[in-house]
Parts: C-alpha cells; structure tokens; sequence
C-alpha cells in the first residue's frame, strides 16, 4: 500500500497478501478468478523485482488498486478470501486517503504560495498601469482647466460677441458673413463665473476683418441700412465712434451730422491729425467733412485712407 507519483492512494495484490496473512499466489488466483466472472474490474498486472531464496532476481506479477474503483475492488477480494479482515482493510484505505491529503498539502503549498505571489505581482502590476495613466488623465484634465481657467484662447481669434461689438453688426450677421466666406473658426472652452464648463465658437479675426471690408466696399446704402447679396439687409453700428481729432466732435454731433452710416478715418502728410470723413449720398467719388462744425467737401486719394469704421445715424 502506497501512493503513487500522481498522488493517488493505491494498493497491490502483495498489500492484500500482507494483510490477510496469504500466499500472494492465493491472492492473484482469486483476483483472477472475480475478474473473469466479473466480479471486479480487469487490471493489468504489473511486476515487481525481488530475489528468491536462491539469491536470483525474479519478476513476480501484481495488481494495483486505485482510486474509488479499486478500493472498492479490493474489499471485494480481501471479502472474498477472508471476510474478517475487510473492517482492517478499509482502516487502512483510510489511513492510506489520509495520508494522501496530508502529502498532498504539503507538497502543494509552496505551489499555490508561489501561484500567489504571481498573482499578487500581476495585480499590483495592473494596478500600476492604471495609476500611471489615471495620472496621466488626470495631468492632461488639470492643464486643460488651468487654460480654461486663464481663459485662454488662441491669437488671432475673437468671440461672436466681441466680434458683433468691435463691428457693428448682430451676432447673427456675424455668422452669415462667416460662413458665405468660409473664414476659420474654432471652439474656446471657459469656466463661467459659477465655475462650470462651458464652450463659445471663436472665429479668425484677420480674415473676418478682410471679408467685412470687402462686403462693406461692394454694399449698397438702404437709407440707413445696407444690402449686400450674401448678407442681406444689415446694419453696421460702430460704438463709440471716436470723437474728431480737428473738430473735438462728440459722439452725438457725428451722428446727426453723417448720414450715410460711413465713415472714414483719414490723414496727409499736410494734416497733423486724422479727420472723419465721409461719402456724400453714398458715392465713393464725393466726400464730406466736419470743420468748425460745419460740412465741407474734401478731395481724397486712395493712399489717404487709413482706417474704416461704421456707425448708424
């Protein structure tokens, strides 16, 4: 009776001869003679070496029992040849289980220690690995609100809103020039003054200045609107329309004074300062001005123009 390399309980014919107190000859006969009725199950003998009284080494056959199978075989065997010895045959099949477990046990535990121990690196592995790029995140989140709370935002752009002030136009207008000339935009995210997140469009400034200057050249006055066909009926307002540099004009004189919602900033080399100045009825060719409060027409050159700005009357 012994365990096997596969750590299971087994016993062989020359156990049960041991036991019983039999001739192992006597034993194999019977084993025999049960599997070819088919008492028990077939098993294949073995053989083990010994050497006999002649100092020879011989090769004596045996079966093995394991597992529930063989156990069971077995209590059927040692029954059959001595029905007294079954209660010390399970006895030691038990001992044999026991002995087995506790083997087992033994030489498992450095086995799962060490399956363990790879399995508590594998976690703290892939704990790591999850710290290191939640900092990451975390990193790129807090760059990402510092900026939005500096309210940074990219040169060269402006909000819809500043847009609409800077030239007189509606939010909407705004838009509508845009996108007939397609000028960049982008999205500026900020924090509101209650501290939550929030995104506004931004469009390019330097291009959007160009394409308004260009709609104001080629639009036609509508009384104290303008038309242009990409845009539409629309109104320029500029505010606060510069006081004079020549006539110290206020805000409120300009207006009742210019009455095509044009003006132009406009310098020579013999004026010391620039002067408002603006077309009469609309036309590029006839310009007016104010001096000691009075209109006066002025003659310009291209190379006069300086500056462009409007306003309503």
């Amino acid at each position: 009776m012994n365990l096997s390399i596969s750590q299971k309980a087994t016993m062989s014919s020359l156990d049960i001869a041991e036991l019983v107190g039999s001739r192992h000859g006597n034993v194999l006969r019977t084993i025999r003679n049960m599997m070819a009725s088919g008492v028990i199950r077939e098993t294949q003998n073995e053989f083990v070496e010994r050497i006999n009284n002649l100092g020879k080494v011989v090769k004596d056959p045996v079966y093995v029992f394991e597992g529930e199978q063989g156990k069971r075989d077995s209590i059927v065997v040692v029954a059959q040849l001595s029905p007294e010895f079954t209660a010390r045959l399970v006895d030691r099949w038990r001992e044999l289980e026991n002995a087995r477990v506790q083997l087992k046990s033994k030489a498992e535990i450095l086995a799962e220690m060490a399956q363990m121990h790879l399995e508590h690196e594998r976690r703290i592995n892939a704990v790591n690995a999850q710290v290191a790029e939640v900092s990451a995140q975390v990193s790129m989140v807090a760059e990402t609100l510092e900026q939005i709370k500096k309210g940074n935002m990219p040169d060269g752009y402006i909000g819809y809103r500043q847009l609409a002030a800077k030239c007189g136009l509606t939010e909407a207008k705004c838009r509508n020039l845009v996108n007939a000339y397609r000028i960049p935009t982008d999205t500026h995210e900020f924090l509101t003054p209650d501290g939550l997140l929030a995104r506004r469009s931004i469009v390019a400034l330097a291009p959007f200045r160009k394409a308004f200057k260009q709609v104001m050249s080629e639009a036609e006055p509508r009384n104290k609107r303008w038309y242009h066909p990409k845009m539409g009926m629309f109104q320029a307002i500029h505010h606060p329309v510069p006081e004079s540099p020549k006539d110290n004009l206020s805000l409120h004189t300009v207006r009742e004074k210019i009455r095509t919602g044009y003006a132009t900033v406009c310098r020579r080399s013999s004026w010391p300062e620039g002067v408002w100045v603006w077309p009469e009825g609309g036309s590029r060719k006839h310009w007016r001005t104010i001096r000691d409060g009075k209109i006066h027409a002025i003659d310009l050159a291209p190379e006069d123009v300086i500056a462009m700005d409007w306003i309503v009357s």
